[in-house]
């Protein structure tokens, strides 16, 4: 994995504040998570290894949140489809439109989809929206609840044996 996924500022303080009333240990976790998933974004190119999903078990299937794509011009997309905005777990739809419309993600109605692109130098702002909406949106408690998958694997980020 590269480097390459955010500059070289300190990021902490960006995350500090989405983390504050976690016990260290969870905390710490959703900071590995949030370098790691900045990380794998900075990996992505069009044509070879060119999306990342997020997925969370519902009941007995795994629940698709967000998926990353790089497009041709370089940039990573990230999708919230509309399967992950409805449900009995998610909030009013109002209260969706403005924690998404707070992080600048535009709403696609003909595809009824959350979508926002990112540069190269904002991938680690991603990936903090990303914890952002995976906390708040839908619950997670922990990155260990998740499965990531790209065009070669699927892995869980992280046991909670640790």
């Amino acid at each position: 994995m590269t480097t390459e996924a955010y500059d070289d500022h300190d990021h902490d303080d960006e995350f500090d504040d989405e983390f504050e009333g976690y016990d260290e240990q969870v905390a710490e976790s959703w900071r590995e998570f949030t370098h790691d998933l900045a990380v794998r974004l900075g990996d992505l190119r069009f044509g070879s290894f060119d999306f990342i999903e997020l997925t969370h078990p519902v009941g007995t299937r795994e629940q698709l949140l967000i998926t990353f794509r790089a497009n041709r011009a370089s940039r990573v997309r990230a999708t919230v489809p509309r399967s992950a905005l409805v449900g009995p777990r998610q909030p009013e739809w109002v209260q969706t439109q403005r924690t998404f419309e707070a992080l600048d993600w535009r709403y696609l109605p003909r595809k009824e989809e959350y979508i926002r692109e990112f540069g190269r130098k904002q991938l680690f702002r991603a990936s903090v929206q990303t914890i952002t909406l995976l906390r708040g949106q839908w619950g997670v408690t922990h990155p260990s609840f998740l499965s990531l998958t790209d065009p070669f694997s699927t892995v869980h980020p992280f046991s909670l044996t640790g």
